[in-house]
């Protein structure tokens, strides 16, 4: 996030209209504008803006002796928590009208989160996989502002420590160098091994926070041009070239951290590139850079909502933009400019900061407390809704979901009845989960079980994968070479979602199924491959509740023709594989799919537990219908 304009007698029209490019890159790349397939780092440029503005206003007023940590706390307070503040009672009202309890209740605890200044630590505890998405949480964005604040509460006392030890400016530049080395040491080391920690923290971020404060440190470059061609070339490369798959920050955002450093840094002599951030539009862009970054997200994240979790398309995404700026410009005339020279009005505006902050936080945890007052649905929708939680016990015990897990194969899970010697492995990814379950559950009634071994991710096949599983492969090998090698196991159940394999590797996914599958059946294995599960645009538990609180069409179904349509070629491969001697095809569509349409509800509970993972009520229904009339 950046930091709000600077009084007069400090301000530079330039940084103004460099705030404006990166509030632009962040709203480009949240609404999918291209080519800004990287445009977060424009959250980067803020912070070494925010780094360069802060350290320069505590180095001005130290030096004259007008600095006290009252006034500087007070006046962040100022200038960053009213429109935060509004934006979240906004908010916290939509989402009364638009929200499911789970995702009301998640907003409260944003909201209580944002309010105190900590929100990058809620969102990063809550980033698993099976999360609510990202883009459905409307105060995602106030993750960086939780780091601006941290970064607010420490960075005056590291400051002031510098100045009352009496330390010459380059010894200060020292520490601040040593400061910006080990942060961002930290962040190359942890980006690798945790991405979440990386992106979310300060001690992670603090470096790029850091190289704007070692700019106000600096003289005046004699030198306006290459420097800020280089600046700008930097920030531009960093948001075309980058994407969501990027491991960022980590050394990846150096570059953009150089760039924003260069055009922060004072010149001697302005420039083509001074001169067209100094330009009336972009310092007008720039005066509205916080409240737009505070707008926009909410905005995009309640369309998505009563959208059903569609993105909008182009059109619909620039009215949302021209929306965004018109809350954005309001949000700056009627709040942040009263609040940020409260001597213009003769309201006591200072009192209402605390109350209002008091207010967001009582607020967020009522709604928290209440579980986001479920009694605003129908009880029928809220049967529905209950799917979202409707998981395996054992999900979070007996599957993979990352491969530094290392579980060997003969670790894995028995389900069943754990007293007898498991005949069946169940080789699949999260899709075989709760299948697993319920088909122990099913062979426990004869006093049998089956091995589950499931990775997120990586359905059974070699030498695939998709690209955010790159192990996958070492792990089918190994499951394989257990199958094999131990002779108990003489049956095997393939369960997968093989769509996004085969759309990344068809030629790999192809040849991995046929040799695995040969190599089974090969060694004496009776082998069931159970067809791709019936996959919806939206969350089940989700939408169709969203349907019956705004009273519109309240079911969601798939012709199987379109079914077939969307897995035409692995049905095909999958039809020619249950052809080979000791191999069985199971079709998932002859017990989800009655008189050729598929449902996602049945007696009024949802059977899925998003749009394409079943739910414990699916997956009971599917072994019931399935295997109890298999000898498995």
């Amino acid at each position: 996030m950046q930091q709000p304009m600077e009084p007069e007698s400090s301000y530079r029209k330039d940084i103004d209209g460099l705030r404006a490019v990166a509030v632009l890159l962040v709203v480009f790349y949240h609404y999918g504008i291209s080519p800004f397939t990287g445009g977060f780092v424009g959250v980067d440029v803020f912070f070494v803006i925010s780094g360069y503005v802060i350290t320069s206003k505590i180095r001005r007023e130290t030096a004259s002796g007008t600095f006290s940590l009252r006034g500087f706390y007070i006046g962040r307070a100022r200038r960053l928590l009213p429109a935060l503040i509004v934006m979240i009672a906004v908010s916290l009202l939509a989402g009364w009208f638009l929200l499911m309890p789970s995702d009301y209740q998640s907003l409260g605890q944003q909201a209580a989160y944002a309010a105190v200044g900590i929100s990058n630590f809620y969102f990063l505890g809550n980033s698993g996989y099976f999360s609510r998405a990202a883009d459905l949480l409307p105060l995602l964005h106030t993750w960086s502002l939780g780091v601006e604040e941290q970064f607010y509460l420490l960075w005056p006392l590291l400051l002031l420590l510098v100045t009352r030890k009496a330390l010459s400016d380059k010894l200060s530049i020292l520490a601040l160098s040593a400061l910006i080395i080990v942060s961002l040491a930290l962040s190359i080391v942890i980006v690798a091994n945790n991405q979440p920690t990386a992106f979310y923290m300060l001690h992670t971020r603090a470096w790029e926070l850091a190289i704007g404060g070692l700019i106000a440190f600096m003289p005046r470059l004699r030198w306006s041009t290459a420097p800020n061609i280089i600046g700008m070339v930097l920030i531009i490369a960093g948001a075309v070239l980058l994407d969501a798959r990027s491991p960022f920050p980590g050394a990846l955002a150096i570059p953009v951290c150089i760039g924003s450093a260069l055009l922060v840094w004072p010149k001697a002599n302005p420039d083509v590139i001074a001169d067209g951030l100094s330009s009336r539009p972009m310092v007008g862009l720039g005066k509205l850079s916080y409240s737009l970054y505070l707008w926009h997200w909410p905005i995009l994240a309640f369309y998505r909502h009563w959208n059903f979790e569609q993105e909008p398309d182009r059109f619909t995404a620039s009215v949302l933009i021209l929306l965004s700026l018109v809350a954005a410009w309001l949000s700056w005339r009627f709040v942040e400019k009263p609040f940020r020279k409260p001597t213009d009005s003769p309201i006591r505006l200072p009192p209402l900061i605390p109350v209002g902050s008091a207010t967001a936080i009582l607020i967020g945890v009522l709604v928290m407390a209440s579980s986001g007052f479920p009694s605003r649905l129908p009880a029928e929708a809220l049967t529905i809704a209950a799917g979202a939680a409707d998981v395996s016990p054992l999900r979070s015990s007996c599957h993979r979901t990352n491969f530094r897990e290392n579980t060997a194969v003969a670790e894995s899970c028995i389900m069943g009845d754990t007293n007898s010697i498991p005949h069946l492995l169940l080789w699949g990814d999260s899709h075989g989960v709760e299948l697993s379950y319920w088909l122990g559950q099913h062979l426990a009634t004869t006093q049998q079980s089956l091995r589950s071994v499931t990775y997120s991710g990586c359905p059974p096949g070699l030498y695939a994968a998709i690209s955010s599983r790159p192990n996958c492969p070492a792990h089918n090998e190994a499951v394989l070479d257990y199958i094999l090698s131990d002779d108990s196991t003489d049956q095997v159940l393939l369960v997968g979602r093989y769509s996004r394999t085969f759309q990344e590797d068809p030629g790999d996914f192809t040849r991995g199924m046929i040799d695995a599958v040969s190599a089974l059946a090969a060694a004496g294995k009776e082998v069931s491959i159970l067809t791709p599960i019936p996959e919806y645009p939206s969350s089940i538990p989700h939408v169709i509740p969203q349907m019956m609180l705004r009273k519109a069409a309240s079911e969601m179904t798939l012709p199987i023709d379109a079914y077939q349509r969307e897995n035409g070629e692995i049905l095909s491969l999958l039809e020619r594989l249950g052809k080979v001697p000791g191999v069985t095809l199971i079709r998932a569509t002859e017990a989800l799919c009655p008189n050729g349409i598929c449902q996602s509800v049945e007696d009024g509970h949802s059977l899925y537990f998003d749009e394409h993972h079943l739910s414990n009520y699916g997956a009971q229904l599917l072994v019931q219908r399935t295997f109890g009339a298999q000898s498995l």
